[in-house]
């Protein structure tokens, strides 16, 4: 993340890996005019970048193609944009889940897709 927090000449202010819950390695950049959140999901190399505080369920997305550019070029990862990420979930996006992931996109909190990629189940 130091790679990419210096090609956007911004710092990286904070970071933490995923765990049990979130799914998710997130690191807080910050830059003279902004600062964001960049959540990778733990097992694929799907990326999106979020607005800051980012709390339980509350993941607000935003896009910066810049950003997205710049980390597609770095590293080989998919970085999905707002509108994909708030989109409701549709039967393809569980064809190459586990039965246990289809039981989680049943949940109240999955209603978009971001929430599947990006959440706190444990």
């Amino acid at each position: 993340m130091q790679r990419l927090a210096r090609a956007m000449r911004m710092e990286v202010v904070a970071s933490e890996a995923a765990g049990v819950t979130p799914n998710f390695h997130q690191a807080t950049l910050s830059g003279p005019d902004e600062q964001l959140v960049v959540v990778c999901n733990h097992v694929h190399p799907v990326i999106a970048l979020a607005r800051t505080p980012v709390s339980y369920w509350q993941l607000t997305f935003l896009d910066h193609p810049y950003l997205a550019e710049t980390l597609t070029s770095l590293w080989p990862c998919e970085v999905l944009n707002v509108a994909d990420l708030e989109r409701p979930i549709e039967p393809s996006d569980l064809e190459d889940l586990s039965p246990y992931e289809r039981l989680l996109a049943k949940d109240e909190h999955a209603s978009r897709l971001g929430n599947l990629v990006f959440h706190w189940h444990d």
